[in-house]
């Protein structure tokens, strides 16, 4: 099963849901559209992985989303998938890349260096710095 780039916020409320957050009319609305209410959160995660990491071609803007649902998981399991999709996202696509450290930031990795008062997408030479030092102490 591959998602619409149209139904990834769906799949993120569905993630914030499972996780016991409360979620609006509009989010539910949304996941019935897409036909993800009531699914497993596990599935469509794994839907959203398989599209991003083995199915070549797939656009950044469709690949951004993914990793910014994915996040919204809070599954620690994820953590190879993501230190793996940012190694390939540091040359492809600074903004995918971001999402992803955001993602593993969430995760209590040590994905941007030292105390930041802030982060942001805009800040790309900090970004790719940080993401190249925590990827130099994994491998």
């Amino acid at each position: 099963m591959r998602l619409s780039e149209a139904a990834i916020p769906a799949a993120a409320f569905l993630f914030e849901e499972a996780n016991g957050n409360p979620v609006g009319e509009f989010e539910v609305a949304e996941m019935i559209r897409h036909g993800l209410s009531g699914q497993d959160p596990g599935r469509i995660a794994e839907a959203l992985v398989k599209a991003v990491a083995d199915e070549g071609g797939t656009e950044a803007g469709y690949r951004r989303q993914a990793y910014w649902a994915l996040g919204k998981r809070f599954d620690p399991g994820l953590i190879p998938f993501f230190r793996r999709q940012l190694a390939v996202e540091l040359s492809l696509d600074l903004n995918a890349a971001y999402q992803i450290m955001i993602a593993l930031d969430n995760l209590n990795e040590p994905v941007f260096s030292g105390p930041r008062s802030s982060q942001s997408v805009e800040e790309e030479d900090r970004n790719r710095s940080d993401a190249e030092t925590y990827l130099s102490c994994l491998f």
